[in-house]
């Protein structure tokens, strides 16, 4: 277990500045055919979330994550296996991942994004939101994902006014709690897209 994310950790998701949140500068990451497995992450405050598996903070520009098996994490934030938050510029891709058996739960709080989170930080007084970046969400698998105390058992969007495209993925048997078993889109204006998915057999 972690604070800040339990498996993988790319960048920080609550550092700060007077400027805001802080950059990490971790360019051109790439994680590729890891066994991400049986991981947790603990609460912290505020909503700057980590994920259980793998967690993409402020500043990891241009990442691709492809290709791994991400089963049996557990996050008390955002995004049991994966979590994507705040804002990383670039080409940033998820894609060809198997996502499955994850899970977030925070009684205290609505956490969400059982089997991936992706969104921007919360804003912080006086400064604007950044948003996420642009995301592409390519052919995965995302499966028996739990949000048990909020919305997006599979896939939950949060905060962000960038493109965030989840095209030709599978996202099916998942659970939420409170809303969009599937997949749950909160508080974003205009450049999300669902193209191609088959989205079948979620509850909430």
């Amino acid at each position: 277990y972690g604070t800040y994310g339990g498996g993988i950790r790319v960048c920080h998701t609550a550092l700060t500045t007077a400027d805001g949140y802080t950059d990490g500068v971790n360019n051109n990451v790439v994680i590729d055919h890891n066994w991400v497995a049986q991981n947790g992450a603990s609460e912290i405050a505020g909503a700057d979330g980590a994920g259980g598996g793998v967690t993409l903070g402020t500043g990891s520009n241009n990442y691709a994550v492809k290709s791994n098996y991400i089963c049996g994490n557990f996050s008390m934030s955002d995004g049991g296996g994966i979590s994507h938050v705040g804002l990383s510029a670039g080409v940033n891709s998820i894609q060809d991942n198997k996502i499955i058996l994850n899970q977030t739960f925070n009684q205290a709080a609505d956490r969400t994004g059982g089997g991936l989170f992706i969104g921007g930080q919360s804003a912080l007084a006086g400064i604007t939101a950044t948003g996420s970046g642009n995301v592409d969400v390519n052919r995965n698998l995302i499966q028996y994902n739990h949000a048990g105390a909020g919305a997006g058992g599979g896939v939950s969007i949060a905060r962000t006014t960038n493109a965030v495209v989840l095209t030709n993925n599978m996202i099916v048997n998942n659970a939420a709690a409170y809303a969009g078993g599937g997949v749950a889109v909160a508080d974003v204006s205009g450049n999300v897209r669902l193209v191609n998915n088959t989205v079948a057999d979620n509850i909430s």
